[in-house]
């Protein structure tokens, strides 16, 4: 029991994002600015 409750406080502020169809304005912003590092990719072709 003590296992569930700790994976249960782990999860409990992320599991509604993976049942929401779409990201909010404002969370598709957040992830835009996390990712909008340009990376030079050439060198891998």
């Amino acid at each position: 029991m003590p296992e569930l409750i700790k994976y249960n406080d782990v999860i409990k502020h992320n599991i509604g994002l993976r049942l929401q169809n779409r990201l909010t304005k404002e969370q598709a912003k957040f992830v835009a600015r996390c990712n909008s590092v340009h990376r030079d990719i050439s060198l891998n072709f």
